[in-house]
């Protein structure tokens, strides 16, 4: 029974000696935090959020704890911390890519990929994206994902838009998104509309842009294209811009500016 208690004693102490070793030598301080992933987020920030610094013991660093801190910024999508022995901590982030600015109710929102709204825009931020309109402040705190949903769908129009290179002759100015769902892109310094409905939106980009290049042909503009023809699907409504309205409207010394465009 002695010895038993000899040997455990002694085991305690070699761990005891062995933990405080571990946590109090300088061998285990760290004195390189590496970041991978950043690019709008300095490392230095990230690493301050992670709460690691230079000389922290690296037996302290509780690797999900900081990772946690790190995607409380709303620039992070994910990240994740791992110790490399002896002094050494990686970071690696996924930063949010921004595809769409949202105004909902006078607040302009950051948009991501995946159609969430992630972060008001600041001062400093990238602005430099189609505008998706029609949302409601109620509906994103009631439902959020209703919201995201009606984002994604403005995202596939833009995708299809690109596809078919509408985009770079006339780009999109605004998405504006109805009650009932229904998408109307505003695009080209003319503001030209193109009301599209629901998805899906590839026959109907697909018909905007013969409609675009008959248009060129006949050397004439257009103010509304009307897509979404649910009763005859292979019809367009096209809409005409009177230029002498706009001419008008562009310049009120020439004449009376109460004039509108006719069809």
């Amino acid at each position: 029974m002695t010895g038993v208690i000899v040997v455990v004693a002694a085991s305690v102490m070699v761990a005891w000696g062995l933990r405080r070793y571990l946590h109090k030598s300088p061998r285990f301080a760290v004195t390189n935090v590496v970041v991978d992933g950043v690019k709008r987020l300095s490392p230095q920030r990230v690493s301050r959020a992670a709460g690691i610094a230079a000389g922290h013991n690296i037996f302290d660093i509780d690797e999900e704890s900081a990772a946690a801190k790190v995607r409380v910024d709303p620039w992070v999508e994910s990240a994740k911390v791992q110790k490399a022995l002896p002094s050494t901590v990686h970071i690696r982030v996924v930063e949010r890519d921004p595809r769409l600015a949202a105004n909902i109710d006078g607040k302009l929102f950051l948009v991501d990929g995946r159609g969430l709204p992630f972060k008001e825009a600041e001062p400093g931020d990238p602005v430099d994206f189609p505008i998706v309109t029609g949302l409601r402040a109620d509906e994103l705190a009631r439902d959020a994902e209703s919201t995201s949903r009606k984002l994604r769908t403005a995202l596939e129009l833009l995708a299809e838009l690109d596809e078919e290179r509408i985009a770079e002759r006339f780009p999109v100015q605004e998405v504006h998104i109805d009650e009932l769902g229904q998408l109307t892109a505003i695009v080209g310094a003319e503001a030209l509309s193109l009301v599209f409905g629901e998805p899906p939106f590839r026959a109907k980009v697909q018909k905007a842009a013969r409609i675009f290049a008959e248009l060129r042909t006949r050397q004439a503009k257009a103010e509304v294209l009307f897509l979404d023809n649910r009763a005859h699907p292979e019809r367009v409504v096209v809409r005409m811009r009177n230029e002498r309205a706009s001419k008008l409207a562009q310049n009120p010394a020439n004449g009376d500016v109460s004039r509108k465009a006719t069809p």
